[in-house]
């Protein structure tokens, strides 16, 4: 639900015609006699409410309302009028008269509405959530109101009819307005976008009725109450509505209602002008009966599969009650994983049969479970560690965290190293879940940690990659990206290699951190990269894999399958295995 927006509109009127008209002649034309151009701006955004992004998180309008008729006595803008002639009549052929009478106007607007989920810094696709998307259009469309008169001694009717066609998807551009504007602002970067909706063509006629009543006296002041209804038949949005809007001002303008944004509460971008100077206050409300749109949907595979390595060929199947996020962990003959619906698994690696069955608590986890000495430890999103008996699935010891616990766990020796979205790095002894020491970051910390000889690497949403002393947490070293580092730590041969929301993977020294080579690779980089003796392998959210000369960066070759990939390839006998967002998993003999 959105929880406020800022509504600025601007009324512009053109110049008045027939300047030898007499002050008893104008005295004796209603507004409706001569009607104006209005044009509004309209901004709503979360910004002037609560500060929180979700759901409709921005809209911005611009609109135009252009008179009809040709007839100079009855229209102020009869130039601009007379540039969309040819427009308005082919769509008047296919109108029925009665339905929009000759006092009617023409509405022209552009727009962009932005959509977020509640939780805008996880970088994970989130299920049971509005998804990421934006909606840009174009719309034309046919406004009048019937019953005007100037004394409002009895009620008006409002009518809109308007086609909207646009893009909704990574062409709406709503991916760069949102994040360039949090930066101007200096808040929350929105981490999730590449999880928006694919491009897609939308369309979206909608009709509104309203009815206004006669203006009240109410002292000095006045009042007016506007009932109304409407729908929306599209792939957008599919609705009906009614709703009710009560304005308290004085010399209540002309209009009805002020303008609004779709899907708000409904408004118009009428304005008839008078005379004086008016002001009003306004509260609604409105109930909404809502169909599936493109802004709604979306379906995901809840299951872990098992396939046979050498062929793909399915070997078992484990249905799920949500949405996977992390990689399954395996040991003793057991498969470990977590899913959206709050629950972690205990599998039979050999059959997929569950062994046992274990509650994280609210969300569920997106850690990947690390298994040593008969226990299981992962992070959930209820901001806890977990450590669980492997065979049993009971729970041993849980640490709490301040935020929550995305990154995947380390065991290192006697600890259990974690890092957390409260932006702080913990070492956990593994037998009591007890912190030994905190790293505190700049930023949230999704990055998994990895271990070679007395150093942790690990990176942060500071845009920071870091070294830190293993049994102290102290910081060795820290090398600045100047982006968000998701990605996993691989480390070979004195080589830290490690990829960046910016598109560039980075080979660094371990010991101090200087840069040895860079390599842009096209998209955001979330996937952990694969290290073998002469390649680097990594995907990226462009929809390519690549395979880099670890030395030196160049890229050897790519291979595309067109969306993005987020998984972190396994390199095992000379074959690479990795999955993409269409759903599918490849396997390439790389070596």
């Amino acid at each position: 639900m959105r929880l406020g927006q800022l509504i600025l509109v601007l009324i512009l009127a053109a110049f008045a015609a027939g300047g030898g008209d007499s002050a008893g002649a104008a005295e004796s034309k209603s507004p409706s006699n001569k009607m104006k151009c209005v044009a509004s701006v309209q901004i709503e955004n979360d910004l002037f409410g609560s500060g929180e992004d979700n759901h409709f998180t921005h809209g911005t309008r611009f609109s135009m309302l252009v008179p009809a008729s040709l007839d100079e006595d009855r229209n102020d803008c009869r130039p601009l009028r007379q540039l969309v002639k040819p427009g308005f009549d082919l769509v008047e052929t296919f109108l029925p008269e009665f339905l929009f009478p000759r006092n009617n106007r023409l509405s022209f607007s552009v727009g962009q509405n932005i959509f977020t989920p509640d939780e805008i810094t996880n970088p994970g696709l989130i299920q049971d959530d509005r998804p990421y998307a934006g909606w840009l259009y174009a719309g034309f469309g046919f406004v009048t109101e019937t019953d005007r008169n100037r004394k409002r001694d009895k009620g008006q009717i409002f009518e809109n009819l308007e086609l909207d066609l646009g893009i909704v998807g990574p062409s709406s551009f709503a991916d760069e307005v949102q994040t360039e504007w949090h930066a101007l602002i200096n808040t929350r970067t929105p981490r999730g976008w590449d999880n928006q909706l694919k491009d897609e063509i939308g369309v979206l006629p909608t009709y509104e009725r309203k009815w206004l009543s006669p203006e009240y006296p109410f002292g000095i002041f006045s009042y007016d109450v506007a009932p109304s209804w409407g729908a929306a038949v599209g792939n957008v949005y599919t609705y009906g509505a009614t709703g009710v809007t009560l304005r308290f001002g004085q010399d209540l303008p002309n209009d009805y209602g002020p303008p609004r944004i779709r899907p708000a509460l409904q408004g118009g971008g009428f304005f008839e002008p008078n005379d004086g100077f008016g002001w009003y206050i306004f509260a609604g409300v409105e109930g909404r009966a809502v169909a599936d749109g493109i802004l709604y949907e979306g379906t995901f595979n809840r299951a872990l599969i098992a396939l046979d390595a050498k062929t793909g060929a399915q070997k078992w199947r484990f249905p799920v009650g949500g949405i996977m996020r992390a990689s399954p962990g395996m040991a003793d003959g057991m498969m470990y994983v977590g899913a959206d619906d709050t629950k972690f698994y205990g599998l039979d690696a050999a059959t997929g049969r569950a062994v046992w069955t274990f509650d994280l608590g609210r969300g569920g986890q997106q850690s990947s479970p690390a298994i040593t000495e008969g226990k299981v430890y992962v992070g959930a999103f209820d901001h806890h560690v977990y450590a669980l008996d492997a065979k049993s699935g009971r729970e041993i010891w849980r640490f709490k965290t301040g935020g929550g616990v995305l990154s995947s766990p380390l065991v290192a020796g006697r600890r259990v190293i974690i890092g957390s979205t409260d932006g702080s790095i913990y070492a956990l002894s593994a037998d009591k879940g007890e912190q030994i020491w905190k790293h505190v970051t700049d930023g949230a910390v999704y990055s998994s940690p990895a271990l070679a000889g007395e150093l942790i690497y690990i990176g942060s949403d500071d845009g920071k990659v870091r070294a830190l002393v293993a049994g102290s947490g102290d910081e060795a070293w820290a090398f600045d990206v100047g982006r968000e580092v998701f990605s996993t730590p691989a480390v070979r041969d004195g080589t830290v290699y490690v990829g960046a929301h910016s598109s560039y993977l980075y080979a660094l020294n371990a010991n101090s951190g200087e840069l040895r080579w860079r390599r842009y690779l096209g998209g955001a980089i979330f996937s952990s990269p694969a290290v073998s003796e002469a390649r680097v392998y990594v995907g990226s959210s462009d929809g390519t894999l690549y395979a880099l000369d670890r030395r030196t960066g160049a890229v050897v070759w790519g291979y595309r399958v067109g969306p993005r990939i987020w998984t972190s390839p396994a390199l095992v006998d000379g074959v690479l295995y990795f999955g993409a967002h269409d759903g599918a998993i490849y396997a390439l003999r790389v070596e």
